[in-house]
């Protein structure tokens, strides 16, 4: 019964040297070699952000157009992001916008479509530097902006009219 027993232990030491043995070679061929499939990560600093504006709201360099318009508006006063209540690609773009922007100080707002224009012409035009409509049609005064990206919309106060 002994001799029984130790077989099935050297059996089971060998299968787990064969299998770590196995896991090693594949590990070097890939560290050495390299995977498969050809990667590119482009290594920019706003690499992460640019994938986000490219597969989300198909705005390709979303990053740079982003900092370029709030450079424009930096210091004129508050931004002010609409967007319908509870959406993720609300949520999304207000967190990127606001990442590139600081320390531009940025308000947002969960509005309904049919209450938006009510709230743009409610705004303090003094104090307020431009809107952001994500996902929302702006109103009708509030079409001489920036597109930022798909159904993503920036447009600099005062509003022609």
């Amino acid at each position: 019964m002994l001799k029984r027993h130790q077989i099935f232990g050297n059996v089971y030491h060998v299968l787990w040297t064969i299998l770590l043995v196995a896991f090693v070679a594949v590990g070097a061929r890939q560290v050495w070699i390299g995977p498969n499939e050809t990667i590119v990560i482009h290594s920019t600093p706003f690499a992460s952000t640019d994938a986000f504006f490219e597969a989300y709201f198909h705005a390709p360099n979303g990053s740079q157009h982003c900092l370029e318009i709030m450079r424009r508006l930096y210091g004129k006063g508050a931004i002010v992001f609409f967007c319908p209540p509870q959406t993720w690609r609300g949520d999304l773009s207000f967190a990127l916008i606001s990442y590139l922007s600081w320390p531009q100080q940025i308000g947002k707002v969960q509005v309904q479509p049919a209450d938006l224009e009510q709230r743009v012409r409610s705004l303090d035009r003094s104090s307020t530097a431009a809107v952001i409509f994500c996902d929302l049609q702006p109103p009708a005064g509030f079409t001489a902006g920036w597109p930022l990206g798909d159904r993503l919309f920036i447009v600099p106060f005062p509003s022609p009219k």
